[in-house]
């Protein structure tokens, strides 16, 4: 909806929660890469993802809750 829901600094480790429309997903952030760890929605697809590394171009998608992660 290009809306931009929240950011986060990808050199600060953490694990960081999104409310979307069913309900939230948890974004753990380590070592300058990141990956969904929970998410609210039937398929989890982009739990199986894994982790992203910083500078890459791979996109997590979920398209349940209508979010994509993106490194800006």
């Amino acid at each position: 909806k290009d809306t931009v829901l929240q950011e986060f600094d990808i050199d600060e480790d953490g694990i960081h929660e999104i409310e979307v429309e069913l309900g939230h997903l948890y974004v753990e952030i380590k070592d300058s890469k990141y990956r969904v760890i929970d998410v609210d929605c039937p398929d989890k697809i982009c739990e199986e993802v894994g982790w992203v590394n910083k500078g890459s171009e791979k996109l997590i998608v979920c398209l349940p809750n209508n979010i994509v992660l993106v490194q800006a």
